[in-house]
């Protein structure tokens, strides 16, 4: 709960499971740890797998009031990010802009990240957390990841692409997957690890 909470932005304490609104069940991944809490704007659920090569965390932004967040990226971490849910823009500290239904991979060292949104909305996104061996093994293939770790090594943050990918109705297939799973805790992250991988 801890390492879920740590990632939440300018949050109150974390707030009990059982006390969840109604309303908002339908936003846990039902194998997922979560956390939730109230913060300026609204209040967050973040839901948080971890597999053997990559960490998933998806989280939901109910926005009570029009402003804009920021949220820390505590640590170094190669990071696959896709807002996908309502007209979301996320800055990152020195890289680019995403909107709705895009996604790019970041190297980012310890970033702040910068959420423009609206009042009475929902918005979600999806961050991918890899570890770098996973990464290393597809590097050969690829002169622009091969260039990310290089970033990583250097301590610079970058992207993977120059600009954002929109997703494909294939990728907005996997990414429905991997919001509606439903396993026993021993199987969630075997599942996240093939689907990511």
């Amino acid at each position: 709960m801890n390492e879920v909470y740590q990632m939440l932005p300018y949050a109150s304490e974390p707030q009990p499971a059982e006390s969840l609104p109604h309303d908002y069940a339908p936003y846990r991944i039902p194998s997922a740890a979560f956390a939730w809490a109230h913060f300026t704007l609204g209040e967050v659920l973040s839901n948080y797998l971890e597999g053997d090569t990559c960490a998933l965390w998806v989280t939901h932004f109910f926005i009570k009031q029009h402003g804009a967040f920021s949220r820390s990226i505590p640590r170094p971490a190669f990071e696959l990010l896709v807002p996908f849910r309502n007209r979301f823009q996320s800055y990152r500290t020195g890289l680019l802009c995403l909107k709705e239904n895009s996604l790019n991979l970041f190297y980012t060292n310890a970033a702040q990240e910068i959420i423009e949104v609206e009042a009475n909305q929902t918005y979600s996104q999806l961050s991918i957390y890899f570890k770098r061996s996973l990464l290393e093994s597809f590097a050969a293939k690829s002169a622009a990841l091969a260039h990310l770790l290089d970033q990583d090594a250097k301590g610079n943050s970058a992207s993977l692409l120059p600009g954002p990918l929109y997703l494909d109705p294939a990728m907005i297939a996997v990414l429905n997957q991997l919001l509606r799973q439903d396993f026993p805790p021993a199987l969630a992250p075997v599942f996240t690890d093939i689907k990511v991988a």
